[in-house]
């Protein structure tokens, strides 16, 4: 069986600017290793999305309206021991931990808008912008098949990276086509 690339494909999120503000401020508030921490995490929970829960939810907010703030999330560090998960989840296991903690904390939107925020701040690959600006004139020529007279267009696309072994020729190309194809 070969690898198959999966296209993302958009994802609607309501969220109200107030909860937008504090994701983005959590998210400013972590290092780059929290970051990373809590993206794996994020990729190993997958949270649960059924009418049962949505009634519930929305029966409770419409009982006790209270204020929604990360308890948890706001010191990935101190959830990397395992006590304090243990006390937290009442699980020894680190994954059932996690999805408890990750559970209560999120909801199916607020996950989708925090793992977007992760991945775009993970992404340490600098792709220079004429490279970009390369693939974008690929990409709209000989994909999208739209007629250019631009001379500096090649006539098939077909290229050739040269470069020393790991010097971050291919994770270059990959995160040029991720931002100039698969961004919005």
């Amino acid at each position: 069986m070969s690898a198959q690339r999966k296209t993302k494909t958009p994802i609607n999120v309501r969220i109200s600017e107030k909860r937008l503000r504090q994701i983005q401020s959590l998210v400013d508030s972590w290092n780059v290793e929290s970051r990373t921490f809590v993206l794996q995490r994020l990729h190993q929970f997958h949270p649960k999305r059924t009418p049962w829960r949505f009634f519930r939810t929305l029966f409770k907010s419409l009982l006790w309206p209270t204020e929604r703030r990360f308890q948890l999330l706001r010191n990935p560090e101190a959830l990397s021991d395992w006590h304090r998960r243990f006390e937290i989840s009442g699980s020894s296991s680190a994954g059932a931990a996690w999805n408890k903690i990750l559970d209560r904390e999120l909801n199916w939107h607020e996950y989708h808008y925090l793992t977007y925020l992760l991945e775009r701040e993970t992404a340490d690959i600098f792709v220079p912008q004429a490279l970009r600006d390369f693939f974008d004139q690929i990409y709209h020529t000989h994909i999208l098949k739209e007629y250019t007279q631009d001379p500096t267009v090649p006539r098939a696309p077909l290229m050739l990276v040269i470069g020393p072994s790991g010097s971050g020729k291919s994770s270059t190309i990959t995160q040029a086509l991720e931002e100039t194809i698969f961004s919005n």
